[in-house]
C-alpha cells in the first residue's frame, strides 16, 4: 500500500509539471527598425508574444537584459507589462533602442526575462532575440603628389578607413586610361585596414599627353586625363 501511494505521488507530481510547463509565453515575429543598426543610432525592436497553450497567463513582465551588450534601453526604459494574455492570443512588445558608438558590427543576442501567473502559479524564462548592428566602412584616399607630363610618375595615395568598421581584404586599382601607360601594377592590395587606421599604396605610370588628376569612388582611385 505504501508503494502504490508513493507511485501515484509522483504520477501526480508529474502531471502538476505538465501543467504548469503547457502555460508558457513565447516569442514569435520579432523585427527591427532599421532591419540593421549601425553605431550611434536608435532603433526599434518589435516582436509578438504568444499564449499558445491551455490557460491565460496575466501580471506578465517583459525585460530587455541588456547590461553586458553595448546597447541602452532608450526612452521608456527596458521593461514592459502586460495586464493578460488569453489562451492562443498574442500581444505585441516594442522597445526603444540605441546602440553604442564603439559598438563591433555584429549579430548581438539579447536575453529577454519574461515573468507572469497563470494558474495562480509564478512562473519565470529567458528567450532570446537578435539585433543587427553593422556599419558601412567609409574610405577616403589623399595625395599631394604632382603628375608631370613626358615622365615617369610615382602616385603615392594615402588610403584612410575614416569610419567605425575595420576593412578586410582592401585592394586598390587604378582604372586603365588612355595617355597613361602604367610602368607597375595597376593594382595595390593593403589588406586589413582598421578604423582610425590608413596605408599607402604606390603606382608608377607615363604620362603621354595633357595633364592628369585623380579621383577616388569607395575603394577605387581612378586616374583620367584632363
Amino acid at each position: 500500500m505504501k508503494i502504490q501511494t508513493k507511485l501515484f505521488s509522483i504520477a501526480l507530481a508529474f502531471i502538476l509539471v505538465l501543467a504548469i510547463s503547457a502555460s508558457a509565453l513565447t516569442i514569435s515575429s520579432v523585427s527591427s527598425s532599421p532591419s540593421e543598426i549601425a553605431p550611434g543610432q536608435r532603433a526599434s525592436i518589435s516582436f509578438n508574444l504568444e499564449n499558445n497553450f491551455e490557460d491565460g497567463a496575466t501580471d506578465i513582465s517583459v525585460k530587455l537584459n541588456l547590461d553586458s551588450l553595448p546597447i541602452a534601453p532608450y526612452g521608456s526604459g527596458a521593461e514592459r507589462t502586460i495586464d493578460r494574455i488569453k489562451t492562443e492570443k498574442s500581444k505585441g512588445v516594442e522597445f526603444e533602442v540605441s546602440v553604442s558608438s564603439t559598438a563591433q558590427s555584429q549579430t548581438y543576442k539579447i536575453p529577454v526575462s519574461i515573468s507572469y501567473k497563470s494558474n495562480n502559479q509564478a512562473l519565470t524564462k529567458t528567450d532570446f532575440i537578435s539585433l543587427i548592428v553593422r556599419s558601412k566602412p567609409q574610405i577616403i584616399a589623399l595625395s599631394s603628389d604632382i603628375l608631370i607630363k613626358g615622365r615617369e610618375n610615382t602616385l603615392n595615395v594615402k588610403v584612410i578607413n575614416n569610419g567605425l568598421e575595420n576593412v578586410k581584404f582592401l585592394n586598390v586599382k587604378m582604372l586603365p586610361v588612355s595617355g597613361i601607360r602604367m610602368t607597375s601594377s595597376n593594382e595595390a592590395y593593403i589588406g586589413d585596414l582598421n578604423s582610425d587606421d590608413s596605408d599607402t599604396a604606390e603606382f608608377k605610370f607615363f604620362i603621354n599627353n595633357a595633364r592628369a588628376s585623380f579621383c577616388v569612388s569607395e575603394d577605387e582611385i581612378i586616374l583620367y586625363n584632363e
